[in-house]
Protein backbone atom coordinates (compact mmCIF):
# COMPACT_ATOMS: atom_id res chain seq x y z
CA UNK A 1 0.00 0.00 0.00
CA UNK A 2 1.53 3.35 -1.05
CA UNK A 3 1.01 6.69 0.69
CA UNK A 4 0.52 9.68 -1.66
CA UNK A 5 1.36 12.77 0.40
CA UNK A 6 0.89 15.16 -2.53
CA UNK A 7 -2.75 14.18 -3.04
CA UNK A 8 -3.49 13.43 0.67
CA UNK A 9 -4.98 10.22 -0.68
CA UNK A 10 -4.65 6.54 0.22
CA UNK A 11 -5.54 3.46 -1.85
CA UNK A 12 -7.21 0.94 0.42
CA UNK A 13 -7.33 -2.82 -0.23
CA UNK A 14 -10.10 -4.73 1.48
CA UNK A 15 -11.76 -8.11 0.93
CA UNK A 16 -15.07 -6.37 1.29
CA UNK A 17 -15.08 -3.16 -0.70
CA UNK A 18 -14.45 -0.76 -3.58
CA UNK A 19 -12.62 2.45 -2.85
CA UNK A 20 -14.19 5.68 -1.66
CA UNK A 21 -11.96 8.58 -0.63
CA UNK A 22 -13.26 11.63 1.18
CA UNK A 23 -11.75 14.58 3.00
CA UNK A 24 -13.02 15.29 6.54
CA UNK A 25 -12.04 18.25 8.73
CA UNK A 26 -10.97 16.86 12.11
CA UNK A 27 -11.39 20.26 13.74
CA UNK A 28 -15.13 19.97 13.11
CA UNK A 29 -15.55 16.23 13.70
CA UNK A 30 -17.63 13.97 11.48
CA UNK A 31 -18.89 10.47 10.75
CA UNK A 32 -18.99 8.02 7.85
CA UNK A 33 -21.75 5.44 7.32
CA UNK A 34 -20.58 2.16 5.75
CA UNK A 35 -22.38 -0.40 3.62
CA UNK A 36 -23.05 -2.64 6.63
CA UNK A 37 -24.92 0.19 8.37
CA UNK A 38 -22.25 0.83 11.01
CA UNK A 39 -20.90 4.28 11.72
CA UNK A 40 -17.36 5.43 12.43
CA UNK A 41 -17.07 8.66 14.39
CA UNK A 42 -13.96 10.79 13.91
CA UNK A 43 -12.44 12.42 16.97
CA UNK A 44 -12.29 16.21 16.86
CA UNK A 45 -9.45 16.34 19.33
CA UNK A 46 -5.85 16.38 18.07
CA UNK A 47 -3.15 14.49 19.99
CA UNK A 48 0.19 16.25 19.55
CA UNK A 49 2.25 13.86 21.68
CA UNK A 50 5.04 13.04 19.22
CA UNK A 51 5.91 9.87 21.14
CA UNK A 52 2.67 8.33 19.86
CA UNK A 53 3.53 8.92 16.16
CA UNK A 54 3.81 5.81 13.99
CA UNK A 55 4.86 6.05 10.33
CA UNK A 56 2.78 4.38 7.58
CA UNK A 57 5.95 3.04 6.01
CA UNK A 58 7.03 1.28 9.23
CA UNK A 59 7.10 -2.49 9.73
CA UNK A 60 3.76 -2.26 11.53
CA UNK A 61 2.22 -0.94 8.31
CA UNK A 62 3.23 -4.07 6.41
CA UNK A 63 0.77 -6.30 8.24
CA UNK A 64 -1.62 -8.48 6.28
CA UNK A 65 -5.13 -7.28 5.40
CA UNK A 66 -6.54 -9.64 8.02
CA UNK A 67 -4.31 -8.21 10.74
CA UNK A 68 -5.18 -4.67 9.70
CA UNK A 69 -8.91 -5.45 9.89
CA UNK A 70 -8.48 -6.56 13.52
CA UNK A 71 -7.04 -3.18 14.58
CA UNK A 72 -9.43 -0.63 16.08
CA UNK A 73 -7.08 2.33 16.36
CA UNK A 74 -4.63 3.77 13.82
CA UNK A 75 -2.16 6.38 15.04
CA UNK A 76 -0.70 8.12 12.03
CA UNK A 77 1.03 11.34 11.09
CA UNK A 78 1.96 13.53 8.13
CA UNK A 79 4.08 16.67 7.93
CA UNK A 80 5.05 16.68 11.63
CA UNK A 81 1.51 16.95 13.09
CA UNK A 82 -0.20 13.92 14.54
CA UNK A 83 -3.63 12.77 15.67
CA UNK A 84 -5.49 9.79 17.05
CA UNK A 85 -8.62 8.56 15.27
CA UNK A 86 -10.78 5.61 16.27
CA UNK A 87 -12.01 3.77 13.16
CA UNK A 88 -13.73 0.61 12.03
CA UNK A 89 -11.67 -2.19 10.47
CA UNK A 90 -10.60 -1.47 6.91
CA UNK A 91 -10.12 2.30 7.37
CA UNK A 92 -6.94 4.36 7.21
CA UNK A 93 -6.94 7.98 8.36
CA UNK A 94 -4.21 10.57 8.16
CA UNK A 95 -4.13 14.32 8.51
CA UNK A 96 -1.93 17.29 7.73
CA UNK A 97 -2.46 19.96 10.38
CA UNK A 98 -6.19 19.88 11.14
CA UNK A 99 -7.26 18.32 7.83
CA UNK A 100 -7.80 14.58 7.72
CA UNK A 101 -8.04 12.32 4.70
CA UNK A 102 -10.00 9.12 5.17
CA UNK A 103 -9.95 6.21 2.76
CA UNK A 104 -12.87 3.85 3.21
CA UNK A 105 -13.26 0.38 1.68
CA UNK A 106 -16.98 0.14 0.91
CA UNK A 107 -17.47 -2.60 -1.69
CA UNK A 108 -16.57 -6.07 -2.86
CA UNK A 109 -12.91 -6.63 -3.86
CA UNK A 110 -10.90 -9.83 -4.25
CA UNK A 111 -8.31 -10.57 -1.60
CA UNK A 112 -5.36 -9.87 -3.91
CA UNK A 113 -6.91 -7.08 -5.97
CA UNK A 114 -8.18 -3.54 -5.63
CA UNK A 115 -10.42 -1.46 -7.86
CA UNK A 116 -10.85 2.29 -7.96
CA UNK A 117 -13.79 4.14 -9.50
CA UNK A 118 -12.59 7.14 -11.51
CA UNK A 119 -14.74 9.95 -12.94
CA UNK A 120 -12.70 10.35 -16.14
CA UNK A 121 -15.25 12.30 -18.23
CA UNK A 122 -17.16 15.39 -17.07
CA UNK A 123 -19.08 17.37 -19.69
CA UNK A 124 -22.17 19.58 -19.62
CA UNK A 125 -24.35 16.63 -20.71
CA UNK A 126 -22.14 13.60 -19.96
CA UNK A 127 -20.48 11.84 -17.04
CA UNK A 128 -18.09 8.93 -17.60
CA UNK A 129 -16.76 6.44 -15.05
CA UNK A 130 -14.12 3.73 -15.25
CA UNK A 131 -12.72 1.12 -12.88
CA UNK A 132 -8.96 0.89 -12.57
CA UNK A 133 -7.57 -2.31 -11.11
CA UNK A 134 -7.19 -6.03 -11.69
CA UNK A 135 -10.60 -7.28 -10.61
CA UNK A 136 -12.60 -8.44 -13.65
CA UNK A 137 -15.99 -8.46 -11.91
CA UNK A 138 -19.01 -6.62 -13.30
CA UNK A 139 -20.63 -3.97 -11.10
CA UNK A 140 -23.86 -2.00 -11.55
CA UNK A 141 -23.71 1.81 -11.53
CA UNK A 142 -26.86 3.84 -10.87
CA UNK A 143 -26.87 7.58 -11.60
CA UNK A 144 -29.84 9.52 -10.24
CA UNK A 145 -31.29 12.83 -9.16
CA UNK A 146 -34.86 14.13 -8.78
CA UNK A 147 -35.51 14.06 -12.54
CA UNK A 148 -33.06 11.46 -13.90
CA UNK A 149 -32.33 7.77 -13.37
CA UNK A 150 -30.13 5.44 -15.42
CA UNK A 151 -28.26 2.18 -14.76
CA UNK A 152 -25.20 0.76 -16.51
CA UNK A 153 -22.84 -2.17 -16.01
CA UNK A 154 -19.14 -1.39 -15.59
CA UNK A 155 -15.98 -3.49 -15.71
CA UNK A 156 -12.26 -2.79 -15.88
CA UNK A 157 -12.40 -2.98 -19.68
CA UNK A 158 -15.84 -1.44 -20.17
CA UNK A 159 -16.45 2.06 -18.72
CA UNK A 160 -19.91 3.52 -18.14
CA UNK A 161 -20.95 6.71 -19.99
CA UNK A 162 -24.15 8.50 -18.92
CA UNK A 163 -25.57 10.82 -21.61
CA UNK A 164 -28.38 13.38 -21.99
CA UNK A 165 -27.66 14.98 -18.62
CA UNK A 166 -28.50 18.55 -17.61
CA UNK A 167 -25.68 21.13 -17.44
CA UNK A 168 -24.47 22.40 -14.05
CA UNK A 169 -26.44 19.69 -12.21
CA UNK A 170 -25.53 17.38 -9.32
CA UNK A 171 -26.09 13.63 -9.73
CA UNK A 172 -25.73 10.81 -7.17
CA UNK A 173 -23.70 7.75 -8.24
CA UNK A 174 -24.23 4.44 -6.46
CA UNK A 175 -22.35 1.20 -7.19
CA UNK A 176 -23.76 -2.26 -6.45
CA UNK A 177 -22.26 -5.73 -6.27
CA UNK A 178 -24.71 -7.89 -8.23
CA UNK A 179 -22.91 -11.16 -7.50
CA UNK A 180 -24.76 -11.49 -4.19
CA UNK A 181 -28.51 -11.68 -3.55
CA UNK A 182 -29.88 -9.23 -2.71
CA UNK A 183 -27.34 -7.03 -4.47
CA UNK A 184 -25.14 -5.03 -2.14
CA UNK A 185 -24.58 -1.25 -2.17
CA UNK A 186 -20.81 -0.70 -2.06
CA UNK A 187 -20.14 2.89 -3.14
CA UNK A 188 -21.92 6.25 -3.18
CA UNK A 189 -20.78 9.74 -4.17
CA UNK A 190 -22.02 12.88 -5.94
CA UNK A 191 -20.80 14.42 -9.22
CA UNK A 192 -21.69 17.68 -10.98
CA UNK A 193 -21.86 18.30 -14.72
CA UNK A 194 -20.17 21.35 -16.22
CA UNK A 195 -22.14 24.53 -16.91
CA UNK A 196 -20.86 24.58 -20.49
CA UNK A 197 -18.25 22.93 -22.71
CA UNK A 198 -15.35 25.11 -23.85
CA UNK A 199 -14.18 22.44 -26.29
CA UNK A 200 -15.64 19.34 -27.90
CA UNK A 201 -14.40 16.55 -30.13
CA UNK A 202 -15.71 13.58 -32.09
CA UNK A 203 -14.05 10.47 -33.46
CA UNK A 204 -15.20 7.78 -35.86
CA UNK A 205 -13.57 4.83 -37.61
CA UNK A 206 -14.11 3.45 -41.08
CA UNK A 207 -12.20 0.52 -42.54
CA UNK A 208 -9.34 -1.80 -41.66
CA UNK A 209 -6.40 -1.83 -44.05
CA UNK A 210 -3.67 -4.42 -43.39
CA UNK A 211 -4.77 -4.70 -39.72
CA UNK A 212 -4.73 -0.90 -39.31
CA UNK A 213 -8.02 0.78 -38.33
CA UNK A 214 -8.50 4.21 -39.92
CA UNK A 215 -9.83 6.96 -37.60
CA UNK A 216 -11.20 10.45 -38.30
CA UNK A 217 -11.27 13.10 -35.54
CA UNK A 218 -12.90 16.54 -35.45
CA UNK A 219 -12.56 19.32 -32.88
CA UNK A 220 -14.57 22.40 -31.90
CA UNK A 221 -13.62 25.40 -29.75
CA UNK A 222 -11.06 28.19 -29.64
CA UNK A 223 -7.39 28.03 -28.63
CA UNK A 224 -6.91 24.28 -29.15
CA UNK A 225 -3.17 24.05 -28.50
CA UNK A 226 -2.67 20.44 -27.45
CA UNK A 227 -4.59 17.18 -27.86
CA UNK A 228 -4.11 13.69 -26.47
CA UNK A 229 -5.54 10.67 -28.31
CA UNK A 230 -5.45 7.24 -26.68
CA UNK A 231 -6.81 4.01 -28.18
CA UNK A 232 -7.11 0.82 -26.11
CA UNK A 233 -8.08 -2.70 -27.13
CA UNK A 234 -10.17 -5.63 -25.88
CA UNK A 235 -8.23 -6.10 -22.64
CA UNK A 236 -7.71 -2.38 -22.04
CA UNK A 237 -4.16 -2.59 -23.36
CA UNK A 238 -2.84 0.57 -24.99
CA UNK A 239 -2.74 0.38 -28.79
CA UNK A 240 -2.02 4.02 -29.64
CA UNK A 241 -1.05 7.22 -27.84
CA UNK A 242 -0.64 10.59 -29.51
CA UNK A 243 0.17 13.94 -27.88
CA UNK A 244 0.59 17.14 -29.85
CA UNK A 245 -1.21 19.47 -32.24
CA UNK A 246 -4.70 18.41 -33.42
CA UNK A 247 -4.74 15.74 -36.15
CA UNK A 248 -7.79 14.77 -38.16
CA UNK A 249 -6.80 11.32 -39.44
CA UNK A 250 -4.72 8.56 -37.89
CA UNK A 251 -4.39 4.77 -38.14
CA UNK A 252 -3.97 2.22 -35.34
CA UNK A 253 -2.72 -1.35 -35.54
CA UNK A 254 -5.57 -3.41 -34.04
CA UNK A 255 -4.36 -6.96 -34.74
CA UNK A 256 -6.85 -9.47 -33.30
CA UNK A 257 -8.81 -6.89 -31.28
CA UNK A 258 -12.56 -6.83 -32.00
CA UNK A 259 -13.39 -3.67 -30.01
CA UNK A 260 -11.45 -0.48 -29.36
CA UNK A 261 -11.99 2.51 -27.08
CA UNK A 262 -10.81 5.96 -28.15
CA UNK A 263 -10.41 8.88 -25.70
CA UNK A 264 -9.64 12.43 -26.87
CA UNK A 265 -8.50 15.23 -24.54
CA UNK A 266 -8.15 18.89 -25.53
CA UNK A 267 -5.74 21.02 -23.51
CA UNK A 268 -5.74 18.33 -20.81
CA UNK A 269 -9.53 17.88 -20.55
CA UNK A 270 -11.30 14.72 -21.77
CA UNK A 271 -13.75 15.84 -24.46
CA UNK A 272 -14.94 12.56 -26.03
CA UNK A 273 -14.93 8.82 -25.48
CA UNK A 274 -16.07 6.34 -28.11
CA UNK A 275 -16.42 2.55 -28.00
CA UNK A 276 -16.03 1.23 -31.55
CA UNK A 277 -16.35 -2.18 -33.19
CA UNK A 278 -13.43 -3.21 -35.38
CA UNK A 279 -14.76 -4.30 -38.78
CA UNK A 280 -13.28 -7.35 -40.41
CA UNK A 281 -10.55 -6.45 -42.85
CA UNK A 282 -12.00 -6.04 -46.32
CA UNK A 283 -15.60 -6.58 -45.06
CA UNK A 284 -18.14 -3.78 -45.26
CA UNK A 285 -19.93 -2.62 -42.09
CA UNK A 286 -23.56 -2.04 -43.12
CA UNK A 287 -25.63 0.98 -42.12
CA UNK A 288 -28.29 0.17 -39.52
CA UNK A 289 -30.07 3.52 -39.11
CA UNK A 290 -29.89 7.28 -39.60
CA UNK A 291 -31.24 10.20 -37.56
CA UNK A 292 -31.22 14.00 -37.75
CA UNK A 293 -30.13 16.33 -34.96
CA UNK A 294 -33.37 18.33 -35.43
CA UNK A 295 -36.85 17.10 -36.35
CA UNK A 296 -38.49 20.57 -36.66
CA UNK A 297 -37.20 23.93 -37.87
CA UNK A 298 -38.81 27.38 -37.90
CA UNK A 299 -37.24 29.89 -40.30
CA UNK A 300 -37.96 33.29 -41.84
CA UNK A 301 -37.67 33.78 -45.58
CA UNK A 302 -33.99 34.02 -46.56
CA UNK A 303 -32.65 32.34 -43.41
CA UNK A 304 -30.55 29.16 -43.46
CA UNK A 305 -29.97 26.33 -40.98
CA UNK A 306 -27.82 23.18 -40.97
CA UNK A 307 -29.09 19.66 -40.36
CA UNK A 308 -26.65 16.94 -39.23
CA UNK A 309 -27.24 13.29 -40.19
CA UNK A 310 -26.01 10.69 -37.67
CA UNK A 311 -25.42 7.23 -39.17
CA UNK A 312 -25.25 4.14 -36.98
CA UNK A 313 -23.03 2.35 -36.45
CA UNK A 314 -20.53 5.19 -36.52
CA UNK A 315 -18.01 2.96 -38.33
CA UNK A 316 -20.40 1.98 -41.13
CA UNK A 317 -18.40 1.58 -44.31
CA UNK A 318 -20.63 3.75 -46.51
CA UNK A 319 -21.41 7.13 -44.91
CA UNK A 320 -22.93 8.67 -48.03
CA UNK A 321 -26.40 10.24 -47.91
CA UNK A 322 -28.69 12.23 -50.20
CA UNK A 323 -31.06 15.06 -49.23
CA UNK A 324 -34.50 15.92 -50.63
CA UNK A 325 -37.19 18.54 -50.05
CA UNK A 326 -40.83 17.77 -50.80
CA UNK A 327 -41.50 21.47 -51.51
CA UNK A 328 -38.57 23.41 -52.92
CA UNK A 329 -40.78 26.50 -53.31
CA UNK A 330 -40.74 26.69 -49.51
CA UNK A 331 -37.31 25.29 -48.57
CA UNK A 332 -34.34 23.82 -50.41
CA UNK A 333 -31.59 21.52 -49.09
CA UNK A 334 -27.95 21.10 -50.13
CA UNK A 335 -25.41 19.02 -48.17
CA UNK A 336 -27.53 19.44 -45.07
CA UNK A 337 -27.95 23.22 -45.38
CA UNK A 338 -31.63 24.29 -45.45
CA UNK A 339 -32.56 27.58 -47.15
CA UNK A 340 -35.97 29.15 -46.47
CA UNK A 341 -37.46 30.33 -49.80
CA UNK A 342 -41.04 31.45 -49.07
CA UNK A 343 -43.72 31.03 -46.42
CA UNK A 344 -45.17 27.56 -46.02
CA UNK A 345 -44.09 24.11 -44.86
CA UNK A 346 -41.65 21.59 -46.33
CA UNK A 347 -40.32 18.21 -45.24
CA UNK A 348 -36.57 17.65 -45.56
CA UNK A 349 -35.53 13.98 -45.82
CA UNK A 350 -32.10 12.38 -45.61
CA UNK A 351 -31.59 8.96 -47.25
CA UNK A 352 -28.59 6.68 -46.73
CA UNK A 353 -27.00 5.22 -49.85
CA UNK A 354 -26.49 1.93 -48.00
CA UNK A 355 -29.84 0.49 -46.99
CA UNK A 356 -31.96 3.53 -47.96
CA UNK A 357 -32.64 4.39 -44.32
CA UNK A 358 -34.44 7.74 -43.87
CA UNK A 359 -35.00 10.51 -41.33
CA UNK A 360 -37.03 13.71 -41.74
CA UNK A 361 -37.29 17.28 -40.47
CA UNK A 362 -40.38 19.50 -40.87
CA UNK A 363 -39.47 23.08 -41.86
CA UNK A 364 -41.92 25.96 -41.28
CA UNK A 365 -41.12 29.20 -43.12
CA UNK A 366 -42.60 32.56 -42.17
CA UNK A 367 -42.61 35.54 -44.56
CA UNK A 368 -39.84 38.07 -44.01
CA UNK A 369 -42.48 40.79 -43.59
CA UNK A 370 -45.50 39.60 -41.62
CA UNK A 371 -48.21 42.28 -41.99
CA UNK A 372 -50.44 43.52 -39.18
CA UNK A 373 -54.07 42.35 -39.45
CA UNK A 374 -55.58 44.15 -36.48
CA UNK A 375 -55.21 45.58 -32.96
CA UNK A 376 -57.17 45.40 -29.73
CA UNK A 377 -57.07 47.78 -26.73
CA UNK A 378 -57.78 46.82 -23.15
CA UNK A 379 -59.75 47.88 -21.23
CA UNK A 380 -62.60 49.13 -23.37
CA UNK A 381 -63.79 51.53 -20.63
CA UNK A 382 -62.20 53.04 -17.51
CA UNK A 383 -63.52 55.17 -14.61
CA UNK A 384 -60.94 57.55 -13.11
CA UNK A 385 -60.82 60.31 -10.53
CA UNK A 386 -58.94 63.53 -11.21
CA UNK A 387 -55.23 62.88 -10.83
CA UNK A 388 -55.51 59.10 -11.31
CA UNK A 389 -53.56 57.17 -13.95
CA UNK A 390 -54.19 53.86 -15.69
CA UNK A 391 -52.24 51.67 -18.13
CA UNK A 392 -53.81 50.67 -21.44
CA UNK A 393 -52.61 47.51 -23.22
CA UNK A 394 -52.55 47.22 -27.01
CA UNK A 395 -52.25 43.79 -28.66
CA UNK A 396 -51.14 43.77 -32.30
CA UNK A 397 -52.31 40.86 -34.46
CA UNK A 398 -50.78 38.53 -35.41
CA UNK A 399 -48.43 38.35 -32.43
CA UNK A 400 -45.44 37.73 -34.76
CA UNK A 401 -46.15 40.72 -37.00
CA UNK A 402 -42.97 42.28 -38.30
CA UNK A 403 -43.95 45.85 -37.38
CA UNK A 404 -45.81 45.97 -34.08
CA UNK A 405 -45.42 49.73 -33.46
CA UNK A 406 -48.50 51.67 -32.29
CA UNK A 407 -49.37 55.24 -31.31
CA UNK A 408 -51.95 56.67 -28.88
CA UNK A 409 -54.15 59.78 -29.06
CA UNK A 410 -56.72 61.40 -26.75
CA UNK A 411 -59.87 63.00 -28.17
CA UNK A 412 -59.96 65.51 -25.28
CA UNK A 413 -56.68 66.31 -23.58
CA UNK A 414 -58.49 68.76 -21.25
CA UNK A 415 -60.08 65.67 -19.66
CA UNK A 416 -57.40 62.95 -20.09
CA UNK A 417 -53.97 62.66 -21.67
CA UNK A 418 -52.13 59.56 -22.88
CA UNK A 419 -48.40 59.06 -23.39
CA UNK A 420 -46.56 56.93 -25.99
CA UNK A 421 -46.64 53.90 -23.70
CA UNK A 422 -50.42 53.94 -23.22
CA UNK A 423 -50.46 55.50 -19.73
CA UNK A 424 -53.60 57.65 -19.27
CA UNK A 425 -53.72 60.56 -16.78
CA UNK A 426 -57.06 62.04 -15.62
CA UNK A 427 -56.95 65.88 -15.82
CA UNK A 428 -60.52 67.08 -15.23
CA UNK A 429 -64.07 65.75 -15.05
CA UNK A 430 -65.56 64.71 -18.35
CA UNK A 431 -65.12 62.06 -21.03
CA UNK A 432 -62.31 61.35 -23.49
CA UNK A 433 -61.73 58.62 -26.07
CA UNK A 434 -58.25 57.12 -26.28
CA UNK A 435 -57.40 55.73 -29.72
CA UNK A 436 -54.55 53.28 -30.52
CA UNK A 437 -53.36 53.12 -34.15
CA UNK A 438 -50.95 50.59 -35.70
CA UNK A 439 -48.06 51.94 -37.75
CA UNK A 440 -48.49 49.10 -40.24
CA UNK A 441 -51.98 49.22 -41.77
CA UNK A 442 -53.38 51.99 -39.49
CA UNK A 443 -55.64 49.58 -37.65
CA UNK A 444 -57.43 51.18 -34.65
CA UNK A 445 -59.21 50.38 -31.39
CA UNK A 446 -60.62 52.57 -28.62
CA UNK A 447 -61.01 53.01 -24.87
CA UNK A 448 -63.55 55.41 -23.31
CA UNK A 449 -62.21 57.26 -20.24
CA UNK A 450 -64.68 58.82 -17.81
CA UNK A 451 -63.24 61.21 -15.22
CA UNK A 452 -65.29 62.18 -12.16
Amino acid sequence: MMKDLEKNNFDIENQDGLIKTEEINLSQGGKEVFNDGQESFLSNELNTNSSEISDLSSTDNKKSSTEKNNEDVNKITSGGASGMVTALPGILVTFVGAIATIGVATGLIGTQSSNHINNFLTRSTELGFEINGDNDKTFLLSLTNDSYEANQDITVVSPAIFNDLSPNTVYDLTAYDTSVSPMKKIFNSSYKTKANDTHSSNVSSSEVVDDYLIFTATYEGDDIDFVTIEVTGDNNESLYLYEGKPINEFSVYVGENTNVNCTISINGEVTSYEQLIVPESGVDVPVESVSLDQTTLSLIEGETATLVANILPSNASNQEVTWTSNNENVATISNGVVTAVSSGRAIITVITTDGSYTASCTVSVQPSNIPVTGVSLEPENAQLSVGDTTQLSASVLPNNATNANVSYQSSNEQVATVDSNGVVTAIATGEAVITVTTEDGSYQDYCVITVS
